[in-house]
């Protein structure tokens, strides 16, 4: 597939830094998705995404072009420079993307928060052929994503 047809795009958190410019030519980027564990997006990563309308941003980040963690102006017109009208940065309430949405005027909407923990309410058990067993799950912080995989084994 070439970049100029390139919709969505996910980047795992072992990219610690989006590179400068990752994104060139990919005129119909419309979402991307960064990894928790990425901490930096580069000057001009996403500059030329015309399409670009949703990025979620994880809590991990700190640096975006410029701008970064701790500094009193997050202006930075480098990285959304083309799509920034059209564009909602998607990150949890009280994060580095909140702030540098809200100084450069690019709408944010906060998604619920990772879970700290997740706690069953059976560690073993041992059912039949043919039995089966309801596990309840406690997830904390209470806000956070309730959605949990599960797998088990026969040993």
């Amino acid at each position: 597939m070439s970049k100029e047809k390139l919709e969505s795009l996910k980047i795992p958190g072992t990219v610690k830094k989006i590179g400068s410019s990752l994104c060139g030519c990919c005129i119909s980027l419309k979402t991307v998705e960064i990894g928790y564990g990425t901490t930096t997006i580069d000057t001009y990563a996403f500059n030329t995404c015309t399409s670009l309308t949703k990025i979620t941003i994880p809590e991990t980040v700190t640096k975006i072009g410029t701008a970064y963690y701790g500094k009193s102006s997050l202006k930075e017109t480098t990285v959304f420079e083309k799509n920034s009208s059209n564009l909602t940065i998607y990150g949890q309430s009280g994060s580095f993307a909140e702030m540098f949405a809200k100084q450069n005027d690019i709408k944010f909407s906060a998604i619920a928060p990772n879970p700290d923990s997740v706690k069953v309410n059976r560690s073993t058990l041992t059912l039949g052929v043919g039995e089966s067993y309801g596990i309840i799950k406690t997830v904390s912080p209470a806000n956070a994503s309730q959605i949990c995989t599960w797998s088990s084994s026969n040993s």
